[in-house]
Parts: C-alpha cells; sequence; structure tokens
C-alpha cells in the first residue's frame, strides 16, 4: 500500500477492531510497514503481521516490536531443510530457522508481543506436525494447524483429484473478516485470490456500509454467496462460525 491508501484506511477502520498485515504477498516487503503499525497502534487497533520469515531479521523484528506489534506469526511448513526448500520456493530454511529463533529471543524481553508459527499440512509434511510442534514449543511460539484448501478453487486444478472434499456450509469468514487490497479495493476474502469479485473500495463506501452491504448479501443469499464458494473447503471459515455472533 502507498503512504496515502494507508492513512485513509487507518481513518477508514472503525476505533476498536484487529488488522491482520498479511494476504497475498510479503508485508515485510514494504519498508513503510514499521509506520504502519505504528498509526495502527495509536488508533487503538490490534495489530498482527504474517511473515515467510525470510526477512524478519533481528533489526525487522525489533522494529515491529518497537512500533507495538501484538502477534508476529511466521508460516514454517518443514523442519527438514532440503523439504522445506521445496515447498517454500527460493526461501533460505537456515536464514528463516535463524529469524525464528532470534524473534523468540528478543520477545523474552517483551511479553506484550505474541508468536506463532502456521503450518498448513498436506502429503509433503504431515509426518512433521509433531516435531514441528516441539519445536514451536521450545521457543514460546503457538502452533496454529491448518489443512490445505482450494483456495476458492483457484488451486483445485493444480492438485490431485480427489484430493479436496465439498464442505460448504456456510461461511464464517464473509461477514467477520474484511479482506482490503493495496489499493484499497474491498474483496469477499481472502480466497478471491484473482479479485473477481469485488465489493467496493474503502474510498467509496464507509465502513459502516460495507457492513450493511454484507448483511443484505447474507439475508438475500440462498447457498452459496459467490461461485467461488461452491469449491472453497478452508476450514476456517468453519472456525469462525463457530464463534456465532453477527456481522
Amino acid at each position: 500500500m502507498t503512504p496515502e491508501t494507508i492513512e485513509y484506511l487507518i481513518e477508514w477502520l472503525p476505533r476498536k477492531g484487529d488488522v491482520m498485515l498479511s494476504g497475498l504477498g510479503e508485508p515485510l516487503l514494504n519498508n513503510r510497514i514499521y509506520n504502519s503499525v505504528k498509526n495502527l497502534k495509536r488508533h487503538g487497533l490490534g495489530v498482527t503481521i504474517i511473515t515467510n520469515g525470510t526477512l524478519l531479521t533481528k533489526d525487522a523484528a525489533e522494529k515491529l516490536i518497537e512500533a507495538g506489534v501484538d502477534e508476529i506469526q511466521v508460516s514454517f511448513h518443514h523442519i527438514n531443510p532440503e523439504k522445506f526448500s521445496k515447498i517454500e520456493k527460493g526461501a533460505n530454511f537456515f536464514k528463516v530457522y535463524e529469524n525464528i529463533r532470534t524473534l523468540s529471543d528478543l520477545a523474552k524481553n517483551n511479553k506484550n508481543v505474541r508468536l506463532r508459527l502456521n503450518i498448513v499440512v498436506f502429503e509433503k509434511n504431515n509426518d512433521v506436525i509433531d516435531d514441528i510442534r516441539k519445536f514451536a514449543e521450545e521457543l514460546g511460539f503457538n502452533l496454529y494447524i491448518r489443512n490445505i484448501h482450494s483456495r476458492g478453487g483457484s488451486i483445485q486444478e493444480k492438485q490431485r483429484k480427489g484430493m479436496f472434499q465439498h464442505l460448504y456450509t456456510g461461511c464464517g469468514i464473509f461477514p467477520k473478516v474484511h479482506f482490503i487490497k493495496y489499493d484499497g479495493t474491498i474483496l469477499p476474502c481472502v480466497n478471491d485470490v484473482l479479485g473477481k469479485y469485488p465489493i467496493g473500495s474503502i474510498s467509496d463506501i464507509s465502513f459502516s456500509e460495507l457492513l450493511n452491504i454484507k448483511r443484505k448479501l447474507i439475508e438475500n443469499t440462498v447457498g452459496e454467496l459467490f461461485p467461488m464458494c461452491r469449491v472453497c473447503t478452508d476450514e476456517y471459515r468453519k472456525v469462525i462460525l463457530d464463534r456465532g455472533g453477527d456481522i
């Protein structure tokens, strides 16, 4: 996001809530991320950042903690260097491993920041979950495990036939999570990776108007909200749905 879009977004957001800096790219590629965290915190918002760990150097981690980030999540899908590199194309296992350990050390002196390792489980790494769990516990990280899913159908064709099972039973992501692209476009969820179903833009509709639009869509729709919902196997939508509550 440009500084202008970030400033506009901060004013657009309600004064209570949580912001997750993640999505379809690596947030630490933006060297303005630290100021963004500071500004979001200044407006009373909780801030989480999700990173692949490659750029999470000691300097970057210190700046994030100093800026007031509430939680740092690192995607970490294998404990074996060779297999890690096959999953995380272009990533250096030893650099990420060292960055995670350094972050752990820094967080010991700052109890205000939470740490979490994220692992997406599929056939190439389902045998190392226990090893990654021990690694997380050793370093003071929580561990979040989720199964691979179709990303709204966008990656289903690349997987072997029959790997995904149709699970549509409603969605908690759409009413509870508001996904904003780098240019301010509002998408139904992060699984609309191609941006096929934009709802609007933060420059055109207010936050309260967005909630009303979503509420009307839910009230007036029978079955799936969007075509991609028919092939979405993201279990997280059920996790949020089980928590209950309205928009």
